[in-house]
């Protein structure tokens, strides 16, 4: 009877290995990675809109490490549908073709990975003065007080972050209406 349990469970654990490197093997479209990468974004992006996200994000490497891959990653992939839509072969309404053109070039000048690095390596050092200040400005009004500074930074890097999940919910839109079913690895 032992033994029997033992093959059984033997022979269930070889079909999933063999379930899981089918799943594995899968082709994955461009559409399929960027829609992973806009999902894991929106998972991310509320820790940059407020002071407390932000602050992990100066001080926790690992964490920064993965919000800027992310970053990296949208912008690889949106490079990659940049040269599609350039291509004179894929056919498209010129109209559509000059919409998304401009839609992601904009991502790519003003949102761009170096923008967006050097964005917020301003913003910690922003943050890192605030805190070094803290003692001085507790007391103080408005803008120049500890928290009116906070209240800044926020709201920088809230509209910051917005217009960044704008720009890829924009090419993801298109992403979807141009059918791009490549295969990517």
């Amino acid at each position: 009877m032992r033994r029997l349990i033992i093959a059984l469970f033997l022979i269930n654990v070889f079909f999933i290995n063999i379930t899981l490197a089918q799943e594995d093997e899968d082709p994955k479209t461009l559409e399929y990675h960027f829609e992973e990468l806009n999902a894991l974004w929106h998972e991310l992006e509320p820790g940059l809109e407020d002071y407390e996200g932000f602050k992990r994000y100066c001080s926790d490497k690992e964490y920064k490490y993965t919000i800027n891959d992310v970053i990296r990653k949208i912008h690889h992939y949106d490079s990659i549908v940049l040269s599609k839509v350039n291509d004179a072969s894929y056919e498209m309404d010129q109209k559509e073709r000059k919409k998304i053109l401009k839609e992601i070039s904009k991502f790519e000048t003003k949102y761009s990975t170096h923008q967006f690095l050097k964005t917020l390596k301003r913003e910690c050092h922003e943050r890192h003065e605030i805190e070094h200040d803290k003692k001085d400005t507790k007391n103080d009004f408005a803008d120049n007080s500890y928290s009116g500074q906070i209240i800044i930074l926020e709201s920088e890097l809230f509209k910051y972050s917005r217009q960044i999940t704008k720009r890829i919910e924009h090419i993801n839109k298109y992403l979807h209406h141009l059918n791009l079913h490549e295969i990517l690895e």
